[in-house]
């Protein structure tokens, strides 16, 4: 374990060079548990600051997503956040069409959020691309029959 909190030393200290060339030595795959084992005991801005990073240095929507994820289920440390999320999640489906994977994420934490940041046409959007890879999606089902009413 301590040599888990040294590699968070490096992000809180700001050497985000050296936490994602760790990151990629030990085959850093990009998600919210990953990401939290690696470098433990961080907050959300911390995480944040070095995922912005680490998509500077080679943009995957896995990456987006870990982020999206972290602003999602973390300790909010920006008032907005939605927001930010939202950016994310377009810019992750503007640049990697085919990662259905965010698209589901949104429309299963989304769909029904009375505060949603997207738009019904967004989430319609979003379902239809799922449905061309899921024929049988049933949260994408639902979004298309309530939103194209």
């Amino acid at each position: 374990m301590g040599k888990k909190i040294k590699n968070s030393h490096l992000i809180k200290k700001g050497f985000y060079s050296k936490a994602y060339d760790l990151f990629e030595n030990v085959g850093g795959e990009y998600s919210i548990n990953r990401i939290i084992d690696i470098f433990p005991r961080l907050n959300t801005k911390e995480y944040y600051c070095y995922l912005m990073y680490a998509i500077y240095r080679n943009e995957t929507p896995d990456k987006h997503m870990t982020l999206c994820e972290i602003l999602m289920f973390m300790d909010l440390f920006i008032d907005d956040s939605y927001s930010i999320i939202h950016w994310h999640v377009k810019r992750t489906v503007k640049l990697f069409p085919e990662y259905i994977k965010i698209k589901i994420w949104a429309i299963e934490l989304f769909g029904e959020c009375p505060t949603s940041p997207f738009n019904n046409k967004e989430l319609i959007d979003f379902a239809k691309s799922i449905l061309d890879f899921d024929y049988n999606n049933q949260i994408a089902i639902k979004i298309i029959k309530k939103y194209s009413k």
